[in-house]
């Protein structure tokens, strides 16, 4: 050997060939101790299976998806059209001649300058009964309608007041730059986790910003003052 040898990063001798290992598998909860003796969980002569890298925004990979199966949510719960046959069979039943008198349908049968004057009275007797039966129908459908409607804001208070609190934990949040995209994703985290308090939803919002930004951030340049390793093989090559 050479003095020359003492500066190469690799040694003139050729090295040792390396022994060939069966590739091997990890099985999870296979035990510490598999039959082979070897303490790493793994099983001989399995094809090797590659992880892949984890990446910043995959704990939120499922931010957006949807459960076709999840009921509404408090306070959009959907408005029910009358069913028409149902509303059919309701009026079907209801009387609107009830004012309709004897003497009147008398006076009709009987015929002559009577008769119209008890006509008149008859439409003006049924158009009455059903103003009033519709009005009362309409009263009881705006009734109606109210209740569930208050129930529905009632059920929705506490997730909006959620929400603000979530908006005003970070005043960035509330930047009109910013504020529809952190509506969506604070909309999502509090629907994904109705658990959590308005700081740990705020933590996570930040969380999913700061990984989607690094995600597009360019990689860092290189310091041109970085101190640079020194090849003194070739720094003795050219020496001599």
């Amino acid at each position: 050997m050479s003095i020359m040898d003492m500066f190469r990063t690799n040694p003139a001798a050729p090295a040792a060939a390396p022994v060939a290992t069966p590739a091997v598998a990890v099985i999870p909860g296979a035990g510490n101790i598999p039959p082979d003796g070897v303490v790493d969980g793994t099983v001989p002569g399995a094809p090797v299976i590659e992880q892949e890298a984890s990446h910043p925004l995959d704990e939120f990979k499922g931010l957006w998806e949807t459960d076709p199966n999840a009921k509404p949510a408090a306070g959009d719960a959907p408005v029910v059209p009358l069913d028409a046959a149902k509303l059919t069979e309701v009026v079907n039943k209801a009387n609107f001649a009830g004012g309709v008198t004897a003497d009147q349908m008398a006076l009709v049968q009987a015929g002559g300058p009577e008769a119209l004057t008890a006509m008149a009275e008859i439409i003006n007797a049924s158009s009455r009964q059903v103003m009033t039966q519709s009005t009362l129908a309409a009263n009881k459908m705006v009734e109606q309608a109210v209740k569930k409607a208050t129930a529905n804001q009632t059920a929705a208070l506490p997730d909006l007041l959620r929400q603000q609190a979530v908006s005003t934990a970070n005043p960035i949040f509330s930047n009109p730059a910013v504020k529809p995209v952190m509506e969506a994703v604070q909309s999502q985290l509090l629907a994904k986790n109705p658990t959590a308090t308005p700081q740990e939803i705020a933590e996570m919002s930040q969380n999913f910003v700061m990984a989607m930004g690094e995600s597009f951030a360019p990689p860092a340049a290189a310091d041109p003052n970085a101190p640079v390793d020194t090849d003194w093989t070739k720094f003795v090559e050219e020496q001599l």
